[in-house]
C-alpha cells in the first residue's frame, strides 16, 4: 500500500528545508486515538450512568433500595446519604478533573459495598460491585493514557 505524503517546509537562517511526511500513518494513529478517546468516554458516562441511577433510586425510596438497606443492617435514613454519594461520584466521574481521584473513590464505594454484602450473607449480590471495579480499573488505565483526563 503506497501512503501519500505532504511536503513541510521549515524555514530557518535564510534555508529552505523540505521534509516529507507521510499522512497515511498520521491520519491512522489519530483515527486511532480518537477512538480510543470515544470508547473511554462512552464507558466512564455508562458507569456514571449507574451510578446515577442507582442513587437516584435510593432517594425516591424504590422498594427493593428500601428493602436492601433493611436487609444490610442499617436504618432507613441511611439511603439518603449513600443515593447522595453514588450522584456525586456519577457527576464527578463526568466533570472532575483528574478523573483518578474519583475513580479511587468508586473503589472505596466498591469495598465498602462488597463487605456489607459479604456480612449480610449476600453473596450472590457481590457481582456487582466487582463489576463496577473491573470497569473502574478499565477506566482508570484508559484515563491515564487519554489527554482529556490532565
Amino acid at each position: 500500500m503506497q501512503t501519500s505524503t505532504a511536503r513541510l517546509i521549515i524555514k530557518q537562517k535564510n534555508i529552505k528545508i523540505t521534509k516529507y511526511i507521510p499522512i497515511h500513518s498520521q491520519t491512522k494513529q489519530f483515527s486511532i486515538m480518537k477512538a480510543f478517546n470515544i470508547i473511554t468516554w462512552v464507558l466512564t458516562i455508562l458507569l456514571a450512568v449507574a451510578f446515577f441511577g442507582s442513587g437516584v433510586t435510593k432517594l425516591i425510596g424504590v422498594e427493593m433500595q428500601v428493602q436492601n438497606i433493611q436487609s444490610w443492617g442499617f436504618p432507613d435514613w441511611f439511603r439518603y446519604p449513600v443515593g447522595l454519594g453514588e450522584i456525586a461520584l456519577a457527576i464527578a466521574l463526568i466533570f472532575f478533573k483528574p478523573k483518578s481521584f474519583v475513580m479511587y473513590g468508586i473503589y472505596i464505594w466498591a469495598f465498602v459495598a462488597i463487605l456489607t454484602h459479604l456480612q449480610a450473607g449476600q453473596t450472590e449480590m457481590t457481582g456487582g460491585p466487582l463489576v463496577f471495579a473491573l470497569l473502574n480499573t478499565v477506566l482508570l488505565l484508559s484515563w491515564k493514557k487519554s489527554k482529556y483526563a490532565r
